[in-house]
């Protein structure tokens, strides 16, 4: 038995049609996904655009120049040290991929604990609503639970049946009957 009231039914379609008219995102037959983010760390780089620079798992960097930018005077010296025996340049004259050589070197030969990182970012189905005030609040009371979440559009359109189904109400085709308040 389900637990729709007449004044639940009557909120989904207000909900139902809000959502088509307003939240569709241009999409014919719309059904809204509540996604979450999923990282892959250690990707070779003919797989992965995406890079960061990360030490002992713990801190991370958008580049070598981040990276080399949050070190200590001590280590900063150290990394110039090798950038002028290689190049002839400190290292924050040097070209993106020279300073990324550069940062492995001397993690290899001084033991140092950074890596640079490729990784791929995947937004992956967590649940699928009907409207997308109903997506909002999932996220809302559940976002403790997951990562990064958003709400994406797709279309119902390799699913006749529930397209017919959605269609059927926001048509009035299909009405509640138990529990009719008026």
């Amino acid at each position: 038995m389900s637990n729709l009231t007449y004044t639940s039914w009557q909120n989904l379609i207000s909900e139902l049609i809000e959502s088509h008219k307003k939240h569709n995102c241009s999409t014919a037959n719309p059904i809204w996904m509540v996604q979450e983010k999923k990282i892959t760390y250690g990707m070779d780089s003919g797989y992965a655009d995406e890079s960061k620079w990360i030490i002992d798992g713990d801190y991370e960097y958008v580049s070598a120049q981040e990276l080399f930018d949050g070190l200590d005077a001590a280590v900063k010296h150290e990394v110039n040290g090798y950038s002028v025996k290689e190049h002839d340049e400190l290292f924050n004259d040097l070209e993106e991929d020279d300073q990324d050589e550069i940062l492995e070197t001397v993690a290899s030969e001084l033991n140092y604990d950074w890596s640079k990182f490729y990784y791929v970012e995947d937004w992956v189905n967590v649940q699928a609503f009907l409207t997308r005030h109903d997506a909002d609040r999932f996220i809302k009371r559940q976002s403790h639970h997951y990562g990064e979440l958003r709400v994406y559009v797709e279309s119902l359109w390799r699913s006749p049946q529930l397209k017919d189904l959605v269609q059927a109400i926001l048509d009035g085709e299909l009405k509640l009957i138990k529990g009719a308040e008026a």
